[in-house]
């Protein structure tokens, strides 16, 4: 019966583990699996540098020219596993810097922390901009480029 048990609680413990995997494909001199190392390609004058973070593929493309270059999100797809084709959006990528780019992006969200005040009297003052940005779970769930 302990057997039993045992085995049962690996098989919970390992059914809640998902991980993803990515891979290039396209075009098949580049072909790999992308870990949590980062993954080196250079074509032309940009270089993607691609990992593994959390789950997202985080792709970091930069641009080692004295122009700035536009990735055309018109003209630009990723496909997932399912062959579904999902859009990039257009970004210009400066000379010398990077842009990077989380697949599957993250949903806008905005948080908000309740706030409890206590006393009596009169206050004057401005109220100062939260450290961080607020987020809220709510999305219009057509947005293509949220997948």
């Amino acid at each position: 019966m302990i057997r039993h048990l045992t085995t049962f609680a690996i098989l919970i413990t390992l059914a809640g583990c998902t991980r993803y995997q990515y891979q290039v494909v396209q075009p098949p001199r580049f072909s790999q699996r992308i870990t949590s190392t980062e993954s080196r390609v250079e074509v032309g004058p940009l270089v993607y540098g691609m990992l593994v973070k959390e789950n997202r593929l985080v792709v970091l493309v930069h641009n080692n020219s004295g122009q700035p270059i536009t990735l055309l999100g018109n003209k630009s797809v990723v496909v997932d596993p399912k062959l579904a084709s999902h859009p990039l959006r257009t970004q210009t990528i400066a000379p010398n810097s990077y842009i990077k780019l989380i697949l599957p992006p993250l949903r806008p969200r905005f948080e908000q922390n309740p706030t409890f005040q206590f006393g009596v009297g009169t206050s004057v003052g401005a109220v100062t901009p939260p450290a961080r940005p607020l987020y809220l779970d709510v999305y219009e769930d057509t947005d293509p480029f949220y997948w």
